[in-house]
């Protein structure tokens, strides 16, 4: 891989883990304003905000990230598989890590934070946006 494929990828990291980050937030306001302000129940409230910040994921990633020019039709059934096995990668992840003894949740949803989302991205670019690039 020489210099220049290096600093490209470098640059789409940093924009996967921006979307990321994006999507996180407008997840977490979107659901505490649903609770908090509209009196939502909170497991609704969460799939609503979920659904919502997965579109903000894919568009962002769709976009900006990957700079995709296939068609939607032709990622976004990838990319939801991708999404969903990655949501539930990470709740299988934590309760396997809650049979660890002694080990603090806060170090369990560490390893989970960081492991998830550098999978999710490996996923996403060999697997979902491989053919545009």
């Amino acid at each position: 891989m020489n210099s220049a494929a290096i600093i490209s990828e470098i640059g789409r990291v940093c924009r996967f883990f921006s979307i990321g980050m994006i999507a996180t937030g407008a997840h977490i306001a979107l659901c505490l304003t649903l609770v908090t302000g509209l009196g939502v129940a909170e497991q609704s409230a969460n799939f609503t905000s979920f659904m919502f910040a997965l579109g903000i994921s894919f568009f962002g990633h769709y976009i900006w990230t990957f700079q995709s020019t296939a068609t939607y039709n032709q990622v976004l059934p990838r990319f939801l598989g991708v999404a969903f096995a990655g949501y539930f990668a990470s709740a299988a992840l934590l309760f396997a890590l809650q049979g660890v003894e002694g080990l603090p949740s806060v170090i369990r949803l560490v390893v989970a934070a960081l492991l998830i989302p550098t999978v999710s991205y490996l996923a996403y670019r060999f697997l979902v946006f491989d053919h545009d690039n």
